[in-house]
């Protein structure tokens, strides 16, 4: 295998490897989830500052027309993205990273349902299709996959403000039908509050939890019914500060690289050669075997794809007039 073309030849070593688990001080992510009057914005606001310290940058991404400005000056302050519709995934991830680059220490996303069911979010950009069925959803999901894959990446802490609504199912059919209430559900993608390291479900009017999901080391740190202060993002931030420390910059190039290597080996061969320094090519060492798992696989997608094409457009009957099995 060649330094400067490891990707030459058959794969020589496995495409991961095992190492022993060491907690790490990864930054927290952090879900607030109920109903307008329950008090996010302001608890969120409140327990970033504990989390960062009272000299960290706290951004906030308001998409509730700048409401968050109303605790401007308070809590040691904190900076300001005023994210209009439309409420796309790339418009909320670009908003992210511009936070990011302005050196923010944690990340307030407020509200992150307009993503979901706002003005030009995932809901709307599937209805506005001509697809029908499932294939409506492929577009504006894998948006929103790769917006939430980007955040839950991120190298600060990152702080969710949900909406909350009412969730009912039909139990039953015909005469037998009955509406059931399930209680309330925050108004996002399935399965994103299990992805938080703290979830709480603030109760509406009281400012207070009204249910806490954490980790056991600091599943006491919030309790029910308790206002949401300072010292809870201190409490939290001193326990992530116990592991090893993360080093970003490198799942950074990482993350980079795994992209590159999904486009196939001819990608991941330019981008080695022309955009990889002898630095960064150390330090990739260790996941070659698995970038080279990822190109090769996507080099026989790839391949899979041109076959099915070239044979459509040797096929005579494949015209203009003949309906496409593939989109039927």
């Amino acid at each position: 295998m060649s330094r400067n073309d490891p990707f030459d030849g058959p794969q020589d070593a496995p495409a991961f490897r095992v190492i022993e688990a060491v907690r790490e001080a990864v930054p927290s992510l952090t879900a607030l989830w109920g109903f307008s009057d329950s008090g996010k914005t302001y608890s969120a606001l409140r327990y970033a500052r504990g989390l960062v310290g009272p000299k960290g940058k706290i951004v906030v991404i308001d998409t509730e027309n700048k409401r968050a400005k109303f605790y401007a000056g308070m809590f040691g302050g904190f900076g300001h993205i005023d994210l209009q519709p439309p409420f796309s995934p790339h418009r909320y991830t670009a908003a992210v990273e511009a936070a990011i680059q302005s050196g923010a220490d944690a990340i307030i996303i407020d509200s992150a349902s307009h993503v979901w069911q706002g003005e030009g979010g995932v809901l709307e950009q599937a209805d506005a299709t001509n697809a029908t069925g499932l294939r409506k959803w492929q577009a504006p999901k894998t948006a929103y996959v790769r917006m939430v894959n980007r955040m839950l990446r991120s190298p600060v802490h990152m702080i969710f403000c949900l909406r909350a609504k009412e969730h009912f199912v039909q139990k039953g059919a015909g005469k037998q039908a009955e509406v059931v209430h399930m209680g309330q559900i925050p108004i996002f993608g399935a399965g994103f509050i299990y992805e938080m390291t703290v979830a709480i479900r603030m109760e509406s009017g009281s400012r207070t939890p009204l249910t806490v999901k954490a980790p056991d080391p600091i599943a006491d740190v919030i309790q029910v019914g308790e206002y949401i202060e300072e010292k809870h993002g201190e409490r939290i931030a001193a326990w992530l500060a116990g592991g090893t420390p993360v080093d970003h910059e490198l799942a950074a190039l990482q993350a980079s690289a795994r992209n590159v290597a999904a486009g196939g080996t001819a990608a991941l061969r330019q981008w080695w050669g022309e955009n990889v320094t002898k630095g960064q090519r150390a330090a990739l060492e260790a996941i070659i075997p698995e970038l080279k798992d990822l190109a090769t696989t996507a080099d026989e997608e790839i391949a899979k794809q041109v076959a099915i094409q070239n044979e459509r457009q040797n096929d005579p009957l494949a015209d203009a007039f003949t309906p496409d099995k593939q989109a039927a």
